[in-house]
């Protein structure tokens, strides 16, 4: 194989690193999503309701928004698949930078009602309790 035979190798192989993450990513996001729409679960007092993050949010690296009765009235949310994703993120994107409450989850293939605990338990822990 020559030098132009394994680059046009290599950057095949990126792609399709690329395109398989993407897809995990979306299918992560769907299944957060419906975690908090196709199940009747107990809700936190705090707790209004669960939006998609608009098309300049998503831009900004967040993915849902979660609305609260309480203050703050809004915290918006990242995920991710693994650890190393929020280990990318945070270093691409500095906590400093965001001047509103902002959480990064990793979600992975969890049941519907982990999901939701996994979202409280971080909103209740690290917004409320500060910690």
């Amino acid at each position: 194989m020559n030098k132009t035979q394994e680059f046009k190798q290599t950057r095949n192989d990126n792609y399709w690193k690329g395109h398989d993450a993407r897809i995990k990513g979306q299918k992560n996001e769907e299944r957060f999503y419906c975690a908090f729409h196709l199940e009747n679960f107990v809700r936190p007092n705090w707790y209004k309701q669960l939006r998609w993050g608009t098309s300049h949010e998503n831009w900004a690296g967040i993915d849902f928004v979660v609305k609260t009765y309480t203050k703050p009235e809004q915290i918006f949310i990242q995920l991710k698949s693994s650890d190393d994703g929020i280990r990318a993120f945070w270093k691409k994107y500095s906590p400093e930078a965001f001047k509103f409450p902002l959480i990064a989850l990793v979600v992975n293939r969890y049941h519907y009602s982990k999901i939701r605990h996994l979202l409280f338990e971080t909103v209740e822990r690290k917004i409320f309790l500060n910690t």
